[in-house]
């Protein structure tokens, strides 16, 4: 499987990326901002994409807009350091599939990703 992992930190994509290897995923391509992540997004196919809510030149919950006005289906988790339940309920209606705050630990997040791709495709969830 691949995932898209989406944010600007370095540090965070490579904490967030660790854990998505741990849940599977053999290649986790990486993006800095939304407009990369539409351009992967066009280019590859990904089981899962976790998008920064804060990113440069378009916000998290703005690339999941777009990406759902492109009719891409992909799941998505956004990631974001406030968990004001104004910040959750933006996201899902955006169209993300799942919401992670953090700071989390691993298994926190990878509970989150079991879940968000059983939702995705019951198959996944049972392997």
């Amino acid at each position: 499987m691949k995932a898209l992992l989406v944010d600007d930190s370095e540090v965070m994509r490579k904490v967030i990326g660790e854990a998505l290897s741990k849940c599977g995923f053999a290649e986790v391509v990486h993006a800095t901002d939304g407009q990369q992540t539409l351009d992967l997004t066009g280019q590859h196919e990904f089981a899962l994409a976790v998008i920064d809510w804060d990113l440069p030149r378009m916000s998290g919950v703005d690339t999941v807009r777009a990406l759902r006005e492109q009719g891409r289906g992909l799941p998505v988790i956004i990631v974001a350091e406030e968990g004001a339940r104004d910040r959750v309920i933006e996201a899902l209606k955006s169209g993300a599939t799942g919401f992670v705050i953090k700071p989390f630990d691993t298994a926190t997040f990878e509970a989150k990703v079991k879940s968000v791709l059983a939702l995705a495709s019951p198959q996944m969830a049972q392997e």
